[in-house]
């Protein structure tokens, strides 16, 4: 298996996963010309792709929606001018080579989802939710690949200048994970088969990719939770980044 994330942020999303013939995309965010020139960085084209899935409705998930017209696509929502096969959460379904489960999360748009992919390897993918329902735990344990939410320091937060509102938003349980609350999941998710990680859907004014790494790295020594065998990395907006046994480090 081989995950690429193209971009990750309130700028853009989009996640391409790889599997022996079988591949799909998480999200198709960002501008035209990152996702395009991503794709080609990854000897992957649209039409290659077997599947488009997608987890909520916010544009920084599905601003490029347009240009994958005749993609099975699978969501919660219906969309603009896209065919969407309709899943539930925990719903479970085949594309190729991989057995899909949808994963409920909780933010402020109905029906957020994300995903356990399982063929070769197992992928967790979570991002944009306010918490992690402690009875996902037993579901997402043990995963080989991890991307996960890791979006915002309380305290940088607090010090932007942004509006009161939003930064209640972001830090209630229907907005993002900080990187406190990012490392109690991963304390309760990681296995002896885990054993790398991207840390996801970082944000530009409350936090750095080196902050959320760090303090990730000092709460899972927090709960004793050894990663000496564990890649842990964080993902920057507009900058690729890979993992999985197909990948050449």
């Amino acid at each position: 298996m081989k995950i690429s994330m193209l971009c990750s942020g309130s700028t853009g999303n989009c996640c391409v996963i790889e599997d022996l013939q079988t591949k799909i995309m998480i999200d198709c965010g960002g501008t035209k010309g990152h996702l395009m020139s991503s794709l080609d960085s990854i000897n992957v084209s649209i039409n290659d792709l077997n599947a488009l899935l997608l987890t909520h409705g916010h544009s920084d998930h599905i601003s490029q929606i347009k240009h994958f017209k005749g993609i099975d696509t699978y969501g919660t929502f219906e969309c603009p001018n896209q065919c969407v096969t309709f899943i539930g959460t925990h719903d479970s379904f085949k594309v190729g080579d991989l057995n899909i489960t949808s994963l409920p999360l909780s933010h402020d748009f109905p029906k957020t989802i994300g995903y356990k992919i399982e063929g070769s390897s197992t992928l967790v993918y979570i991002t944009d939710t306010g918490y992690v329902n402690e009875k996902l735990f037993g579901e997402i344990s043990n995963a080989d690949y991890i991307v996960i939410e890791c979006n915002h320091d309380p305290g940088m937060l607090m010090k932007t200048s942004r509006p009161f509102h939003t930064k209640q938003r972001i830090m209630s349980t229907e907005g993002h994970l900080s990187n406190a609350e990012c490392s109690r999941v991963l304390s309760k998710i990681i296995g002896d088969k885990t054993k790398d990680i991207i840390l996801a859907h970082i944000s530009k004014e409350g936090n750095t990719t080196e902050l959320a790494r760090n303090s990730v790295l000092e709460g899972l020594k927090g709960y004793q939770i050894d990663v000496s065998n564990i890649r842990i990395r964080a993902a920057e907006a507009f900058g690729l980044i890979s993992m999985g046994d197909m990948v050449n480090d």
